[in-house]
Parts: C-alpha cells; structure tokens; sequence
C-alpha cells in the first residue's frame, strides 16, 4: 500500500492560497519536514567545488558586489540585468570571455548558495554580445 507523506502542516493542497502569510507557513513546515527527514545539509556539502573554485567564486562576488555598489544597486539578490551590465563593463574594459566567465560563475554560486533567484535572459544576452564583440574584433 504506498502512503503519501505529508508535512505536519497539512495534506495534499486544495486549491490556491488566498493568504500569503498561510503559503510561507505551510513552506516553512514542509522544509522543516524534508530536513528532518533526509540529510539535505550532508548533499548540500556533497555537491560543493573544490575549495580552490569557491575561493575564486568568492572574489569573483565580491569584485561583482563592489561594482553594484558603486552603482547603487543589490548585488544579492542581483538583477540579471545588472550582472548583464557588469559583464558588459567587464568586456569594454578589455576582460577575455574566459574572466566573464569566471565573473558570471562566482556570481551565480553567490545566488545559489543565498537561494536567490537570478534572470538569466540578460545574463545570456550579455553573453552573446561579449562573443560577437570579441568576434569583431578578431576579425579586424
């Protein structure tokens, strides 16, 4: 007989939250839920880089967040369009795609590791860009 598991919040959803306060509780109970019952820390450290790469995605991050800050904006969350922004001052200050890279790496492991959201649209337009433009100028 296969029994479904249930969070100590409640059973199966039936229909849209009316209150948000009521949706956040309910999440909270069934992270606390999975916590309790599956090792996520253990698979959370599991599937960490190797130290040297998180040293390099930490000062990636923090020449990124100096940068939002001097724009006055979050560098975490960050917008995609301001990691767009950034890869794009990084390109016309003469960066290699390799370094932009690098940038968008440690910034997007800042996201993750934070559990934040980041638009990647942007960040893919900004990309693109950076490679024609180094394209172009090869060709010159």
């Amino acid at each position: 007989m296969s029994q479904t598991a249930c969070p100590p919040a409640g059973g199966l959803l039936d229909g849209p939250f009316s209150d948000w306060s009521e949706r956040i509780a309910r999440e909270a109970a069934i992270a606390a839920h999975i916590e309790k019952t599956v090792d996520v820390g253990f698979e959370r450290i599991q599937s960490l880089p190797a130290e040297a790469e998180c040293e390099l995605f930490q000062e990636e991050f923090e020449k990124f967040a100096a940068f939002a800050s001097s724009c006055g904006v979050s560098a975490l969350p960050a917008t995609g369009h301001t990691v767009a922004l950034y890869m794009i001052d990084l390109l016309f200050n003469g960066a290699s795609l390799d370094a932009i890279a690098d940038a968008v790496a440690g910034i997007k492991f800042a996201h993750e590791m934070a559990r934040q959201y980041l638009d990647w649209a942007p960040i893919d337009a900004a990309l693109e860009f950076a490679m024609q433009e180094k394209e172009c100028k090869a060709d010159d």
